[in-house]
């Protein structure tokens, strides 16, 4: 969990104290492991840029970028499991 700041830290254990490796899905899939079916993501505060308007518009000459925060999905090692091996893709490695 040390990729995560230490406020993300906090949040991912107070919704599981018992947290030890946290991932986005995507990066579960590039492991080799998938998530178990019926499983709560957990969330953590992810940096985002975009646009931004100000509040009065006979100002806005362009806009402005702006970094905000979204909750993304993530899931502990104990949501998951290996990813069973995918019978056309073992024949294609043949």
């Amino acid at each position: 969990m040390n990729q995560y700041s230490p406020k993300n830290q906090m949040f991912l254990l107070s919704q599981m104290p018992t947290a030890t490796d946290v991932r986005s899905c995507k990066a579960w899939n590039a492991a080799g492991r998938s998530i178990i079916k019926g499983e709560k993501a957990l969330r953590v505060w992810i940096p985002k840029r975009g646009k931004a308007i100000p509040a009065d518009l006979s100002t806005m000459t362009e806009a402005q970028e702006r970094e905000y925060f979204v909750r993304g999905p993530v899931f502990d090692i104990s949501q998951t499991q290996p990813t069973k091996p995918n019978a056309k893709r073992q024949r294609e490695q043949q």
